[in-house]
């Protein structure tokens, strides 16, 4: 694999080199008109459903049975939310750490042939801490290894043109890309880079207006899913200065960087979220955002700057001794609400997220614990362009024995 040091470099890798090598599968298929949007197409009854988490790269015995239940239940899909390889990433497309990390854990059995869709989180390209991700001292000198993010983001978009047996069910075809369905279309973002990066941002939008068109009867659902939350109850709670913005600090966004401290960006979700809200003002709605990087469980409504969304986070899906309790103010918790929305539910211990996409315009949120219980359940409904949920169950935490969630 080259060695990159700039990310137009890298990019400019895939669309010569890499681009050329993809060959269409029963599942996806790349869409001649639109730059990194794939089709898929393979899906049954009259439904999508997509296993979705997140934070799984240390090897566990709950990271083994989060897969194991998400395969009794034989998704059409599954949604990878980042953080797969602590805890610096991988450095090449051939790097053992794709089969000890990954592949035993969800290419085997029922999950074989379940196409894995990835995005890229802080430890997948070095991004963890700031003292290590410094860019004067990238090497990740406990493994003596010279590996600039752009290297650790490369061997996992590459591993997506090695031969199937090889690459297996393992799709990242480039650090952003669409997956487009009958119901939906998922945007896969590197949210590492993007509230900095105006080559991702301007694909996005172009992208969005492309696959969305106004005049059309038949709306879709838009989901985003990338490794960082706008919101989240933990530790990196909207307004939080545990993501300290110049973490993620390069040399080709300086200016970018300044330009979000000068409108109160301190964090990375708040950049992120501004961005958002942004696009929402120019008619570019996401009705779902799926993240992960705090290491529970939740789901999230948004009221105020992006109306009509959701936030649900599944980043619970490896070593336990990592989860992390709430950390925003008690008022704020259930039933609370402050000035971006309010928690609905959160759970703090191994699981994992699915979505049932059903062709009547709806979407059934189901979150499940370590004993694959099913623990909450939301219905949304999608009809003459508006988003709403459109009931809630609550169940009850087998931890603490007691109702989690409710507005």
């Amino acid at each position: 694999m080259a060695r990159f040091n700039y990310l137009q470099d890298a990019r400019s890798w895939i669309k010569t080199k890499l681009v050329s090598r993809w060959r269409d599968t029963s599942h996806l298929k790349k869409n001649g008109r639109l730059a990194h949007v794939y089709e898929f197409t393979k899906f049954k009854d009259c439904k999508l459903t997509i296993g979705v988490l997140g934070c799984q790269g240390h090897n566990a015995v709950e990271k083994k049975q989060v897969a194991l239940n998400i395969a009794t239940r034989a998704p059409d899909l599954m949604i990878g939310l980042g953080d797969t390889f602590y805890d610096y990433g991988v450095t090449s497309e051939k790097d053992p750490l794709f089969e000890s990390a990954f592949h035993q854990f969800y290419s085997t059995g029922e999950l074989e042939n379940t196409p894995f869709l990835s995005v890229l989180g802080n430890h997948d390209m070095n991004f963890q801490n700031k003292f290590k991700a410094a860019w004067g001292g990238m090497r990740s000198l406990c493994l003596g290894i010279d590996a600039t993010p752009y290297d650790r983001m490369m061997g996992q978009i590459e591993h997506s043109y090695l031969e199937a047996g090889e690459k297996k069910n393992w799709y990242m075809m480039n650090d952003y890309y669409v997956v487009t369905t009958e119901y939906a279309n998922i945007y896969f973002l590197n949210s590492n880079l993007l509230a900095f990066d105006i080559e991702q941002q301007e694909w996005l939008s172009q992208t969005y207006n492309a696959l969305n068109d106004p005049k059309s009867r038949d709306k879709k659902w838009n989901i985003i899913a990338m490794h960082h939350p706008l919101y989240s109850p933990g530790k990196r709670y909207l307004g939080s200065d545990y993501d300290d913005i110049d973490q993620y600090a390069l040399p080709e966004f300086t200016k970018e960087l300044d330009d979000a401290k000068e409108k109160g960006a301190r964090c990375l979700n708040f950049a992120l979220y501004n961005y958002f809200v942004k696009l929402y003002s120019n008619g570019i709605c996401f009705q779902l955002f799926l993240g992960a990087h705090d290491h529970l469980l939740a789901a999230m409504w948004q009221r105020s700057s992006l109306p009509e969304s959701w936030q649900v986070i599944s980043g619970a899906a490896g070593d336990p001794k990592e989860l992390q309790s709430v950390k925003i103010p008690p008022q704020e918790r259930c039933g609370g609400t402050f000035h971006f929305g309010g928690v609905d539910f959160y759970y703090a211990h191994n699981g994992h997220v699915e979505l049932e996409i059903v062709n009547n315009g709806s979407i059934i949120l189901k979150i499940y614990d370590i004993d694959n219980r099913r623990i909450c359940q939301k219905n949304f409904q999608f009809s003459n362009a508006s988003f709403s949920p459109r009931s809630t169950d609550v169940y009850i935490d087998p931890i603490k024995n007691a109702a989690t969630s409710r507005i």
